[in-house]
């Protein structure tokens, strides 16, 4: 690998010529302008890109441990495998990059911007990106354990298969995302806005939902198993199949959900509202908190396990 001075690699942009593999740890490229140039397989731990333009841009399977990328501008870059662990990447503007397989373990995104991005299979483990910008990205089979994403936009973002263990999405806007099969489970979702999620298949097991807004989300399959769904709104949701077992529904509002062949037991559902909700099949033995007048209702429109 070879060392260049922060001159001799701009020489080297404006002439065209690649800066691939080279050794470029420690460098202060602030505020230079690095458009469409080649820096795949470089080495540039700590090095400083605060501030600079990196329009289109090759740092596939480069290595930026500890680097400081605030305000960089990363727009369409090919970020494919490339390591940024523990890196500054507060208020990047990830916008449309390929960043397949990207590491991002304990680094900073607070404040930036991946919409439209793909980070399938990226590790964002124990990233912090609160109220960062990932509007219609794709991170599917992502690893995002014990990250924090407190009032992120997710809207429209796929998540399919994606691993949230432990991760915190307080307040989070996640609606129409695909949480098909994502696992979210210990996940903190505290008053995050999930309506019209596809969430088939969802894992949510011992999750902090209160307040939690799954307005006509399709939940079918999903496994709330122990999770705290106190004041969620769920409806007009699918939660066909859905297993609910231990749940906490106190003050719930599940208005005309799809409630078919989901099982409830052993569930809370103190204050919770039932009105209007297809209940055929569903299991509620040992439940607490049904009123009379529930479990009249219940009963008459085929629910099993009442007393």
């Amino acid at each position: 690998m070879a060392q260049f001075t922060v001159s001799e690699i701009l020489e080297k942009i404006a002439a065209g010529e690649s800066i691939a593999q080279a050794e470029l740890s420690g460098l202060d490229l602030s505020g230079q302008t690095l458009d469409h140039s080649d820096f795949s397989g470089a080495y540039l731990r700590r090095t400083n890109l605060q501030n600079a333009s990196c329009i289109g841009i090759n740092f596939s399977k480069a290595t930026l441990i500890l680097a400081e990328l605030q305000s960089c501008n990363l727009t369409a870059a090919n970020l494919e495998s490339t390591v940024l662990t523990q890196s500054n990447l507060s208020n990047a503007k990830l916008n449309n990059a390929q960043a397949k397989k990207i590491k991002l373990q304990g680094a900073s995104l607070d404040h930036a911007n991946g919409i439209d991005g793909c980070f399938d299979e990226g590790d964002f483990s124990t990233t912090k990106a609160n109220h960062a910008h990932l509007e219609r990205a794709s991170l599917i089979q992502a690893k995002v354990d014990q990250a924090d994403f407190t009032e992120a936009n997710l809207t429209g973002a796929n998540l399919n298969r994606s691993r949230w263990q432990e991760a915190i999405l307080s307040r989070a806007i996640l609606v129409s995302a695909d949480l098909g099969q994502a696992h979210f489970t210990r996940a903190v979702l505290v008053g995050a806005n999930l309506s019209k999620i596809y969430g088939t298949n969802a894992t949510f097991h011992e999750a902090e939902l209160a307040q939690a807004i799954f307005l006509s989300a399709q939940l079918e399959w999903v496994d709330f198993w122990r999770a705290n769904l106190t004041g969620a709104n769920l409806q007009q949701a699918s939660l066909f199949n859905g297993s609910l077992e231990l749940a906490n529904l106190t003050g719930a509002d599940l208005t005309g959900a799809d409630l078919r062949e989901a099982n409830f037991a052993r569930a809370n559902l103190t204050d919770a509202c039932l009105d209007n909700a297809k209940v055929e099949g569903a299991m509620f033995e040992e439940v607490i908190g049904l009123s009379d007048a529930q479990k009249t209702f219940l009963k008459h429109n085929g629910a099993q396990g009442l007393v």
